[in-house]
């Protein structure tokens, strides 16, 4: 996963966020006090009110993404004496951008689990948002161009044996992958159950289907594949 996807995956993460603020004030009374901490016990002992309360973590969102995301540029080199020789480079750039796509995860998971039962949301919905985030950082994670060596990856005939093929057709399902995470989010917040699962199951064939010719036609109009031919 490069630093450029996952800009757009926590991009992605971002507006997801803002879109269950903007669906919340919607449910959310005028001067309502919306639970914002818990004690060990798990009752409430902090309460904010909808402003804070709807803005407060996705506007964190934007400064940890912008701290992830800058912040290499001005330690690059303190970043490698730090490694002691222990780790690449790249493998530092690979724990680096692991850390930054957890803490975004977890900051969209905790804005999904204060705000969304605060607007009466059941239980299930925030498990289908927080699904639709995952979408997203797995989209984020194709789009970083997903090496033959992982355990993911759109694997076909076609981009095994055209690098052309594999690497357009990451791209491809990156792109796919952080749509369908957004869209999950925006029809979990709808509440109708039945609509997310047809949604899911219709993009899902669609979403093989246009892989499949995808790497096909790139494989076909490869002329590395068709020298090898």
């Amino acid at each position: 996963m490069q630093r450029k996807s996952a800009c757009i995956a926590s991009g992605a993460i971002v507006i997801a966020m803002f879109l269950m603020s903007a669906w919340a004030w919607t449910q959310l009374p005028d001067g309502a006090r919306i639970p914002v901490h818990w004690a060990a016990n798990g009752i409430p002992d902090r309460y904010a009110d909808k402003i804070q309360a709807l803005l407060q973590l996705p506007l964190v969102g934007i400064v940890v993404a912008l701290l992830f995301g800058v912040l290499p540029r001005f330690m690059s080199g303190r970043m490698s004496q730090l490694s002691m020789g222990a780790f690449s480079d790249e493998a530092i750039a690979t724990i680096w951008i692991g850390v930054w796509m957890a803490c975004m995860l977890a900051i969209g998971g905790n804005h999904a689990a204060t705000i969304l039962p605060a607007a009466g949301c059941a239980a299930t919905t925030i498990v289908q948002v927080e699904i639709g985030l995952l979408f997203v950082i797995l989209g984020g994670y194709h789009l970083g161009t997903v090496s033959r060596g992982s355990l993911l990856g759109v694997r076909t005939p076609w981009t095994q044996s055209s690098d052309v093929s594999w690497n357009r057709s990451q791209q491809l399902a990156g792109q796919l992958f952080v749509g369908m995470g957004l869209a999950t989010v925006g029809l979990a917040l709808v509440g109708n159950s039945m609509l997310l699962l047809g949604a899911f199951l219709s993009s899902t064939g669609m979403f093989i289907a246009t892989l499949m010719t995808y790497s096909y036609w790139l494989s076909k109009n490869d002329p590395q594949t068709q020298i090898a031919r």
